[in-house]
């Protein structure tokens, strides 16, 4: 099913123009997306288990977390920091021509942070 819903993420995401469009996603398709997906940035990675764990490598160093989502928002905790954090999560679509999905986390400032995605192997 995972897999499934990040091929139907992915087509949606393809139809319509040749122009990136974005997305926001909903809570429940932020739960079902990210535990199916690896997220990476230069020289990092994000891993989402479908329990509420997570890994952020750095450069090779990874730190451990959880995320849950509330209402339309991914939110984390990064220990030994209890503070809670929540992104909303927005998608661009791939061009036709097979250019890269993209995520954007959406912080509560309004601040965005691109990152690109794709399904675990």
């Amino acid at each position: 099913m995972r897999s499934e819903f990040f091929a139907i993420v992915l087509f949606a995401l393809s139809v319509g123009s040749a122009f990136a469009q974005e997305r926001e996603l909903s809570g429940p398709e932020i739960k079902a997306l990210l535990p199916t997906i690896i997220v990476k940035g230069e020289g990092t990675s994000q891993r989402f288990s479908a329990v509420g764990g997570t890994t952020y490598t750095d450069h090779g160093r990874d730190s451990t977390g959880s995320w849950t989502v509330e209402g339309d928002k991914y939110c984390s905790i990064w220990p030994p920091n209890q503070t809670k954090a929540c992104y909303g999560v927005v998608v661009e679509d791939a061009p036709p021509d097979g250019g890269i999905a993209v995520l954007i986390w959406v912080d509560e400032a309004g601040a965005r942070t691109h990152a690109t995605f794709s399904a675990k192997e």
